[in-house]
């Protein structure tokens, strides 16, 4: 009358439309989001018959102790609280983060993804991590035991010789040393303590 409308307009939607939007998101191989609105009912899923059976893991939760912690998680979701908790689902542990979506009515998102996978995830990167350390450490050795042994080796061969005099060993060549630096010094300088040492006992002979 007058231009004017009384009445009802009403749309539909196809059940797959916001499923279709978060079919992209994934965390892994099993991974997956799913959205729920204010009263915990499933809206987005990649499962479409969670969709199309309106399930609802809230009243789950009621009457089905299987779904008790799951319910719980979809109900702090169904708050708009934001979290990260530790969910059971068909006998798998899953990971669940939850958000709010914004300009809805009270919808939320989650990703869930297979606690299992992301510690093997996890595991394989502390693994890699620790070869890397231990191959590191190996390689430090072998570089400072390459560096050390030209280094050692004639300190070594020098004080056998000197325990050799000690016990009266004139006779024995010494070790030398071409390293130009102070244990070529030591090196010449017991060569010439043993040399002397020879004069004198041929002298007193």
């Amino acid at each position: 009358n007058n231009g004017q409308f009384n009445g009802i307009i009403s749309g539909a939607m196809d059940a797959d439309t916001f499923s279709n939007m978060i079919d992209g998101v994934s965390i892994g191989k099993s991974g997956y989001g799913f959205i729920v609105d204010k009263t915990g009912k499933v809206v987005a899923h990649k499962n479409r018959e969670t969709v199309a059976n309106e399930t609802n893991y809230i009243e789950m939760g009621k009457t089905d102790k299987a779904f008790s912690v799951l319910s719980n998680n979809i109900q702090d979701m169904a708050k708009g609280n934001t979290g990260i908790r530790q969910s059971v689902f068909k006998g798998k542990v899953l990971i669940m983060g939850y958000t709010p979506v914004t300009n809805t009515d009270g919808w939320s998102m989650a990703v869930v993804s297979d606690k299992s996978e992301m510690m093997m995830a996890f595991y394989q990167s502390l693994g890699m991590t620790a070869f890397m350390t231990v191959l590191l450490i190996g390689v430090s050795l072998l570089f400072a035991f390459r560096i050390a042994t030209p280094i050692v080796t004639p300190i070594i061969n020098l004080v056998k010789r000197i325990e050799a005099l000690s016990e009266g060993d004139l006779h024995t060549e010494v070790p030398q040393v071409n390293s130009g630096d102070e244990l070529e010094i030591l090196s010449q300088s017991f060569t010439q303590t043993v040399n002397t040492l020879n004069q004198y006992i041929n002298e007193i002979s």
